[in-house]
């Protein structure tokens, strides 16, 4: 009886692992596990953004003169280049000024012509008359001479002596005054000269003005764009005394940026020239990229919020015609990123304690292995160590595990 009794307990003995193998295989199959893999990860900040055209990328054009719309030559839609006509303002007077300027410039140029012509004559003449006043000072000297050598000789009369002193000092006299004429002659010729010269450049500088006026009738664009806004209209008279009327806005839409807020816990973490990635609502199928280019220094606060302005170029020159002013951008700034590096979904992972842990799948039971985590994103975590690759961890089923 007892030999029965042990050979049944052996037979039992050599059943029971096998069953209970069995049963823990049995256990393992009703458990969903992921193989862990090798991956690209990215650190990032999401945030909500607009688009905007950069600075300088929206001109307002106007009018700097008063006057009655003739043409405009644009509506809402167009693209212009820079410097095509947009809008013609009345100009006629405009016209007739620069006429009439140009018409005082030629009769000033003509009386400054005329000037030159008259005054170097009237000086030539006054030169001929002192010449001949000298040359008869020249003779009335020598007759005063051979007068006096006859009044020696008693052959002539103190008189007549008298009378020639007479004449020579008069002729001195006479001769120095025309000096002095002709001096004051040379005088007023550069003097009239100079004075017309003077009022030919006034006119010219009103000249000048007057035509910088004119052209301000014509209104042209500054830059090349799509109108945007059309303001006035033909046939509307704008007044231009106080402030320019506005004609038309214009968006040069191969300058638009994206602008947005980071919140004051993140902003530490932002730098000029980090990667960013966007879409907009709608092309969410086409993905865009640029660089942070400007982070503002000062804070905005609304409702007790924090945030710190940030503005961002836009790489993508083929798609960056789809885009709109106003438009509301979706952004990630990529904070850092790695590649071919262990990554598992973050589900897979459990933080008990203060630890991070995973349930590694073994041949026939599951162990629970410490890892540590690098960067977590979008549902995703790179394990830096504590598995490798290949190995499967549990991702569904987690209630169960203490059956093991």
């Amino acid at each position: 009886m007892k030999k029965i009794i042990l050979i049944f307990l052996l037979i039992i003995t050599s059943i029971y692992p096998s069953c209970n193998n069995k049963n823990k295989q049995e256990r393992l199959s009703k458990f969903e596990f992921y193989t862990v893999k090798r991956g690209d990860i990215q650190d990032i900040i999401k945030l909500t953004g607009v688009i905007k055209p950069e600075i300088g990328a929206e001109i307002k054009v106007g009018s700097r003169i008063s006057g009655k719309v003739e043409k405009l030559f644009v509506k809402v839609g167009d693209y212009v280049k820079k410097g095509d006509l947009i809008a013609i303002i009345e100009h006629k007077d405009l016209k007739l000024q620069i006429e009439k300027l140009n018409a005082d410039k030629l009769y000033l140029f003509t009386e400054l012509q005329n000037i030159k012509k008259e005054y170097p004559l009237k000086i030539k003449s006054k030169q001929l008359q002192i010449k001949k006043l000298k040359t008869d000072l020249k003779f009335s000297e020598k007759e005063l001479k051979r007068n006096l050598s006859l009044l020696k000789e008693n052959m002539v009369s103190k008189q007549n002596i008298d009378n020639l002193k007479k004449v020579v000092d008069s002729l001195k006299y006479s001769i120095y005054s025309e000096k002095e004429n002709l001096k004051l002659l040379k005088r007023e010729f550069s003097d009239q000269k100079n004075i017309i010269k003077t009022k030919i450049l006034q006119v010219e500088k009103q000249i000048a003005i007057a035509k910088i006026d004119y052209n301000y009738a014509f209104i042209k664009a500054p830059i090349s764009g799509t109108i945007s806004a059309v303001s006035t209209q033909e046939g509307e008279t704008v007044a231009a005394s106080f402030n320019s009327p506005v004609f038309v806005n214009i968006i040069d839409l191969t300058r638009l940026e994206v602008v947005a807020y980071v919140d004051e816990t993140d902003i530490g973490k932002i730098n000029l020239n980090q990667k960013v990635r966007f879409y907009v609502e709608a092309f969410p199928d086409k993905i865009l990229t640029g660089k942070i280019k400007k982070i503002y220094p000062k804070a905005q606060v609304v409702n007790n919020v924090v945030t710190y302005k940030i503005e961002i170029n836009i790489n993508n020159s083929k798609f960056k015609k789809l885009l709109k002013p106003e438009m509301t951008a979706y952004i990630d700034i990529i904070l850092s990123e790695k590649h071919n590096v262990i990554v598992v979904p973050l589900k897979c992972v459990k933080l008990i304690g203060t630890k991070n842990y995973v349930f590694l799948k073994k041949v026939e039971n599951i162990k629970k292995v410490a890892v540590k985590l690098g960067i977590v994103n979008n549902g995703r975590a790179e394990i830096l160590s504590g598995i490798k690759e290949g190995d499967k961890i549990l991702s569904k089923g987690f209630k169960n595990v203490h059956s093991f």
